[in-house]
């Protein structure tokens, strides 16, 4: 099978909007990684102010929340994606040797992705332990000695 890379003056864009700039990054690079010399990506991020509306072939929408708060940032006449969040399982071993009914902190940039996260986790089969969704600009006064973040670790309570 032959894959046929179309030529960079053909090259369609592909908008991404999300949150933060820290989600914003990795979210770019593992869609240029998929798209590259296919669709060119261009991201942006709503902590960081968006300028004008942006134009692009298709508009991918890092979470539901994102729908809401990008309105009007984007051209409502190009096609829209909601992405739906997904595991990286690379270090997800180390969830099965915690002890049942352990307090796990997920932590991400949003409250809603981070309750998104621990469905995700329970989906899978690791429903045994007690998910509690934090994100920065949240109170959190307990201590779990256990937490789960995506991407930033600084956004855990009290960094």
């Amino acid at each position: 099978m032959r894959y046929w890379r179309k030529a960079m003056s053909d090259e369609k864009v592909l908008a991404l909007i999300t949150a933060s700039e820290a989600t914003k990054r990795v979210l770019c690079s593992q869609l240029t990684s998929l798209l590259d010399g296919y669709m060119k990506v261009e991201g942006y991020a709503t902590e960081s102010g968006i300028d004008g509306i942006v134009h692009a072939d298709l508009i991918v929408l890092s979470s539901k929340m994102m729908a809401e708060e990008a309105e009007g940032f984007f051209d409502e006449n190009a096609p829209v994606i909601v992405a739906n969040r997904s595991l990286n399982l690379e270090n997800i071993d180390e969830l099965f040797h915690i002890p049942k009914g352990t307090d796990v902190l997920v932590v991400n940039d949003e409250l809603e992705n981070a309750i998104e996260i621990g469905k995700l986790l329970c989906e899978i089969g690791i429903d045994y332990l007690n998910y509690i969704p934090y994100a920065p600009g949240y109170e959190y006064s307990g201590k779990p000695r256990i937490a789960v973040t995506p991407a930033k670790p600084s956004w855990y309570p009290g960094t």
